[in-house]
């Protein structure tokens, strides 16, 4: 089993450490925190655009087309009341020289995404005490 060690900071600091990469959480303000870095679930919601973004980048680069200038955007919605995420939009700029004809493998490469793959799925979760 892979793991990711996550320290308890002051506040409602949190600090990870995926594959030598440490990443910081943190709460807005108006929750406490001191809002020095993003929420533990703006950093899922990363994970699904930068991961669409980055099959789209692989579609492109397969087939030799021209990604200069491909921009992606990914908007969410979500419920008032649970504030779960409802709906994701990705919004694609592509370069001028782009063919229309891979516009639909494009938007299905991003579809693609293993991050969003994991939507599908339950995940069984444990918790285990160690001492």
């Amino acid at each position: 089993m892979k793991e990711i060690p996550v320290r308890i900071l002051e506040g409602k600091k949190l600090q990870a450490v995926v594959d030598g990469h440490i990443l910081h959480t943190d709460q807005p303000q108006a929750d406490g925190g001191d809002g020095t870095g993003p929420k533990p679930s703006d950093l899922f919601l990363a994970s699904l655009a930068t991961c669409g973004a980055f099959f789209a980048r692989l579609y492109c680069d397969k087939r030799g087309l021209n990604a200069d200038g491909l921009d992606i955007v990914m908007e969410y919605e979500t419920a008032e009341k649970t504030r779960l995420v409802t709906k994701l939009v990705f919004k694609i700029t592509t370069p001028e020289d782009f063919p229309d004809a891979h516009r639909a493998p494009l938007e299905r490469a991003i579809q693609s995404c293993y991050v969003k793959k994991h939507l599908k799925d339950d995940i069984e979760v444990e918790t285990a005490f160690v001492n």
